[in-house]
């Protein structure tokens, strides 16, 4: 049994091209997740709408096991009863956890004037943010002179490839992490919605760079 939860249409595409599959599919109640709604409703694949932790320890609940779960941008937080019901969870976080751990690691890196962007796909195995064992990890520079939208845009292409490259690892059954410590990473707290709004609505990040106020 493998579940696919979040929003990022991409990894789902990816991992259902390269034969992966996915039994069920779990969504937060938010109009972005239109997309994968309708993949999962274009492969007959079972779909979850919800609005709480609760209501995913409901679904879970009906399987004995599960082999693979894949998160990808999904914002209630997995708890150690879900975790443990998982062979493996593997989240896509679209940003380097060594800078950028928690919810919008891009804008947090455009605010504090990063050089660098990035994607980690790491394994969850308890309940801290973005703190497990890594499977991969990609970084490219941040270009200020264009938009958010743009910047986002390349981060995605990336994202495709890594999921990719998590599809071959698991059809060969071959999962391969190093540990690091997170306790020496930085984490950053979801950003105010206004703030959050200015930078993606941003027609040339070099306007708004270093603005590192995220209270």
């Amino acid at each position: 049994m493998n579940v696919f939860m979040g929003h990022f249409e991409v990894v789902l595409e990816e991992l259902i091209c390269k034969g992966v599959r996915i039994d069920t599919v779990i969504v937060e109640n938010k109009p972005i997740n239109f997309k994968v709604i309708n993949i999962a409703r274009k492969h007959n694949i079972a779909f979850y709408i919800v609005d709480k932790y609760e209501e995913i320890e409901k679904i879970f609940s009906k399987y004995e096991k599960i082999d693979y779960c894949f998160v990808a941008s999904f914002g209630i937080i997995l708890k150690s009863k879900i975790i443990k019901k998982c062979n493996y969870i593997i989240n896509f976080h679209p940003g380097d956890v060594f800078i950028c751990r928690g919810r919008h690691p891009l804008p947090s890196a455009i605010l504090y004037n990063y050089p660098e962007m990035g994607i980690t796909v790491h394994l969850i195995d308890d309940e801290r943010i973005d703190a497990g064992p890594i499977l991969y990890r990609l970084l490219m520079p941040i270009d200020y002179n264009s938009s958010y939208k743009f910047n986002e845009t390349r981060l995605l292409k990336a994202l495709k490839c890594l999921a990719s490259l998590v599809a071959d690892d698991i059809k060969e059954k071959r999962i391969v992490v190093y540990k690091w410590d997170p306790s020496r990473s930085i984490y950053f707290k979801p950003l105010k919605k206004e703030v959050l709004q200015k930078i993606i609505n941003s027609s040339r990040l070099m306007e708004i760079r270093g603005e590192n106020n995220n209270n």
